[in-house]
């Protein structure tokens, strides 16, 4: 699946606070983090394209909290683009409250699922989604094992629906093998400066850029 870039073309972000990264603060419209870092390399490879960048992305959503704005944020809004990153609260919330896990987790993609397949039948003609991640050097530890159950059911859901997927996981687990995870984020769950590049560089680094095109 590739859509390509046309003029004027409005590409929306959504998800959690990854995303929102002091939009609805300090920093609006775009927050300071790996979408305002992608916005500006975008830019200034193709200046020519005035191409409308949007972020949707709220602190503290769950995918839940997707779905209760999906109308108002995202169908509405009736983009060309959008890119989805969403999943680390859930795990973790889910970590805190010890719910009935195969529940959840079943929740959790026939969510995902719905909100996928609404954007396909408002004709989003291009939807790219980011795996979620808990960048930590022990990978046993309880979060980074849940945080694994979630990223594959978004594996599973976009090889279904032929969507792209950027498993930013894998980029920081392997940046951990020559580095260390502090430099990446303090907690494990909000990147550093340098840990938004490396998402922006790894959304950046999935298009063709030479035919403007999400591959």
């Amino acid at each position: 699946m590739s859509s390509t870039f046309k003029p004027n073309d409005k590409l929306l972000f959504i998800g959690d606070s990854i995303t929102d990264a002091g939009r609805t603060n300090d920093h609006p419209p775009y927050g300071r983090g790996y979408m305002y870092v992608f916005k500006n390399m975008f830019t200034t490879i193709n200046p020519e394209l005035k191409l409308n960048f949007i972020n949707k992305g709220i602190c503290g959503n769950t995918l839940k909290g997707l779905e209760l704005r999906w109308e108002k944020d995202v169908l509405n809004e009736s983009p060309d683009h959008i890119f989805i990153l969403i999943g680390i609260n859930d795990a973790a919330v889910q970590l805190d409250k010890k719910q009935n896990l195969d529940m959840i987790l079943n929740d959790f993609e026939k969510t995902y699922s719905h909100l996928l397949r609404l954007c396909i039948e408002n004709k989003i003609s291009s939807i790219t989604c980011m795996t979620p991640f808990y960048i930590n050097n022990d990978s046993t530890s309880p979060l980074s094992k849940l945080t694994l159950q979630y990223i594959e059911i978004i594996e599973n859901i976009c090889y279904k629906l032929s969507i792209p997927l950027i498993n930013i996981q894998k980029v920081f687990q392997d940046l951990l093998k020559t580095s260390s995870a502090d430099l990446w984020s303090r907690d494990g769950i909000h990147p550093s400066k340098a840990g938004h590049i490396m998402i922006a560089e790894a959304l950046y680094n999935s298009l063709d850029i030479e035919n403007n095109k999400i591959l």
